[in-house]
């Protein structure tokens, strides 16, 4: 089952697995920064919950505006 989280394009099993990913991905970085953006249709605690892993890995987090879906 898929999470709907993605790093890069590509998908993440789980929340989990993504904070995995971004942690790998952030290692050795001075400052990491980490984009977080959502389409309308995701409950604003799933984007949170990706906020909050961006920054339990040590980057700084920024929530881009939604993207829009076509209907």
């Amino acid at each position: 089952l898929e999470s709907g989280y993605t790093l890069d394009g590509q998908p993440a099993s789980s929340l989990a697995d993504l904070e995995s990913r971004l942690r790998e991905r952030v290692a050795g970085t001075a400052a990491p920064r980490v984009l977080v953006q959502a389409t309308a249709r995701v409950p604003y605690g799933r984007v949170v919950a990706a906020l909050d892993v961006a920054q339990a890995v040590g980057a700084d987090a920024a929530l881009l505006p939604r993207l829009q879906t076509q209907r």
